[in-house]
């Protein structure tokens, strides 16, 4: 199994693709990680949530990321793999896929439910059940630092990250590079095997970096584009 885990973004986009409000929304879920449905309902009454307004979650939620991912322009298999592979992490519903349906809602991850915040409360959760989750899987992370805390991804098969230097030097703005990082990967049917092939504007593979099951892959530019 593959999974592509995904930087959510800090904005909702008031997006409304999809019809069928709460029950829809209840209905689908139960589909993707069905262990947090107890969670996401307790949330899901403690929160402002407009049940009306229902989108994906790579159009209800916007970042860098996702402008440059166009995920609405990719070829339908390119669309259907990371709607189904790729894994975006919710204040409101903890892990759910890319294509599952997210109503807009009013809080973020410091927002306090009760004693402890949303951050808190679903990294206990995350970090419980993830490991079977991703149990023998090849991951592909592209989570931002503080996602990165959220789940447990030590039984996975493969672990590959990336770094992204411009004339050797780390960047740490990196969400479009991550998003066309992506694109080709996908393209390449989620394939590992060819890691040392990826090229994006003028990056290029440096160095491919393995210890164990992790596996960092090093692009470097001359800045020419971004």
């Amino acid at each position: 199994m593959v999974f592509y885990l995904l930087p959510r973004g800090t904005v909702q986009k008031p997006f409304s693709t999809i019809r069928g409000g709460r029950e829809r929304l209840t209905n689908q879920l139960r589909d993707s990680f069905p262990e947090l449905e107890d969670l996401r309902l307790k949330l899901m009454e403690a929160l402002p949530v407009n049940f009306n307004s229902l989108a994906p979650a790579w159009r209800r939620y916007g970042s860098k990321f996702w402008e440059e991912l166009c995920l609405w322009a990719m070829p339908e298999r390119v669309k259907k793999e990371i709607e189904e592979k790729g894994i975006v992490l919710s204040p409101l519903l903890g892990i759910i896929r890319a294509g599952d349906p997210v109503p807009l809602y009013s809080a973020d991850w410091k927002t306090q439910v009760g004693t402890r915040n949303l951050f808190r409360i679903w990294k206990d959760r995350i970090r419980e059940i993830s490991p079977q989750l991703f149990k023998d899987a090849v991951v592909f992370d592209f989570l931002t630092s503080e996602e990165k805390d959220l789940v447990d991804i030590s039984t996975t098969s493969l672990r590959i990250s990336f770094i992204y230097l411009k004339k050797g030097k780390k960047l740490s703005n990196t969400l479009a590079h991550r998003a066309y990082t992506l694109r080709y990967i996908v393209e390449m049917n989620g394939s590992h095997e060819y890691l040392e092939k990826i090229n994006f504007l003028d990056y290029k593979v440096k160095a491919i970096d393995k210890d164990g099951g992790n596996i960092k892959v090093v692009f470097d530019s001359e800045g020419k584009y971004i």
